[in-house]
């Protein structure tokens, strides 16, 4: 068992690009979780930040693909970065 932390979990939208992290919580509903499941963003899963000009929609890469996400669903993604 790991009792250290490197950081507090944050928001996906408060990620720098160029940044690895990993997603220890999604804080949706049944559906959004389901999405966001569908396209492989899933608890313990590790992604990259593409593009986060803190404006418009985030780009996350997760294995081989680039997606893009909405402002409010990042809001509900908390991750660590790793």
């Amino acid at each position: 068992m790991n009792t250290q932390q490197k950081s507090e979990p944050v928001c996906l939208n408060q990620m720098k690009p160029g940044a690895s992290a990993r997603v220890t919580a999604i804080e949706a509903g049944r559906g959004l979780k389901g999405r966001l499941a569908a396209l492989g963003i899933l608890v313990n899963s590790a992604l990259k930040i593409i593009r986060n000009d803190g404006n418009d929609q985030i780009i996350i890469q997760v294995k081989q693909s680039r997606i893009i996400l909405g402002r409010g669903m990042t809001h509900k993604i908390f991750v660590d970065e790793i």
